[in-house]
């Protein structure tokens, strides 16, 4: 049997039991990227808050093959900024995520 390595990723979001029940829906934006549209769902490797844009109380975490962050993951253009952000994120499509179960959720009583 071969063994997929797999990495914990974190989802901020208003409506976490929602996503438990139903399962995510693809958004789509340029998200501060200039010139690009993205659609998917975010998802980064440590937990981020409103100060990196993500806005919501419940903080979801999941367990993706590595190789699926890798393919969606965001690289900045500006090496700059790359290199001084904490995180790494990747916009993953849902019916890719919706095949993997939330792990835990957590609410955060700070997080709007």
């Amino acid at each position: 049997m071969v063994e997929i390595a797999c990495m914990k990723v974190f989802h901020r979001t208003r409506a976490g039991k929602q996503v438990q029940e139903h399962g995510f829906r693809d958004g789509s934006g340029s998200y501060m990227l200039a010139g690009i549209t993205l659609t998917g769902v975010f998802f980064s490797d440590v937990p981020v808050d409103a100060n990196e844009g993500a806005k919501g109380r419940d903080l979801l975490t999941f367990e993706v093959p590595d190789h699926i962050f890798e393919e969606f993951k965001i690289v900045e253009e500006d090496e700059e900024f790359r290199d001084s952000k904490r995180y790494r994120e990747a916009c993953i499509p849902a019916d890719i995520l919706n095949q993997c179960r939330p792990l835990e959720m957590f609410e955060d009583d700070d997080e709007e």
